[in-house]
């Protein structure tokens, strides 16, 4: 018997195997131009280090696992308290976005992370 470990495993070897058409990803990735990533946080961590020592992309993580209002899920506050340094520590120094290759404003996810959660 065969658990998922042992299909997923399967799968990937088969890649060896597989013709050419079946590697070929050109029709999946075709469309990606249709999307932009600007000015939404990848949590590629380009942006550190920050002047202040947030950890911006855990911060912006946090953040996006939220529902804009009502409660925030305990185990995203807990993992949000257990920083060492919060979002409304940001200096607004901006030196992290000229680093950001995603042209996202984290000055201003730093003040609605903290606006949100508190601190």
């Amino acid at each position: 018997m065969c658990g998922k470990l042992c299909r997923e495993t399967e799968a990937a070897v088969a890649w060896c195997s597989a013709t050419a058409a079946e590697k070929d990803y050109a029709t999946a990735i075709s469309g990606l131009e249709k999307f932009t990533w600007h000015g939404h946080c990848m949590y590629c961590g380009h942006c550190a280090p920050c002047t202040a020592g947030i950890d911006i992309a855990a911060v912006n993580k946090f953040r996006n696992l939220c529902p804009d209002d009502g409660p925030i899920p305990e185990t995203v506050r807990e993992h949000y308290r257990g920083l060492t340094h919060h979002a409304s520590e940001c200096v607004a120094c901006g030196a992290c976005e000229n680093r950001c290759p995603f042209g996202v404003g984290i000055v201003e996810a730093m003040r609605r992370a903290a606006g949100r959660f508190g601190y």
